[in-house]
């Protein structure tokens, strides 16, 4: 993950192989989850059990550290990335922010 905003709370990554899963932000489905102390720039999430097949990845910067992406209505007050998302408002369809390749670098977006 990069543009990190600060050090507050932690990054929470998902990584999703079901593209029900992935539209939905199902938590539960994730067959990859970290919760990383946040820091200024960038983080890095490793998962080395995860060995071939396509993976999406859906992160937060969740610096209150509720475990929710904070919203005020539906605009999010937290940092938010999705792979293959192109930018901050893009929603990537689960067969485009699906990946093969393990090393990945996506952008965290802030829009407060």
């Amino acid at each position: 993950m990069k543009n990190i905003r600060n050090t507050r709370g932690q990054v929470i990554v998902l990584v999703m192989e079901d593209a029900h899963a992935y539209q939905s932000g199902n938590d539960e489905a994730a067959v990859g989850y970290l919760e990383i102390p946040a820091s200024t720039g960038s983080v890095r999430a490793d998962f080395p059990e995860l060995a071939g097949g396509r993976y999406a990845v859906i992160a937060f910067h969740d610096e209150n550290r509720n475990r929710d992406l904070d919203l005020e209505g539906e605009i999010p007050v937290e940092g938010y990335a999705l792979s293959g998302a192109r930018d901050a408002y893009d929603e990537p369809p689960f067969q485009r922010a699906a990946s093969k390749d393990p090393v990945r670098t996506i952008k965290m977006h802030y829009l407060k």
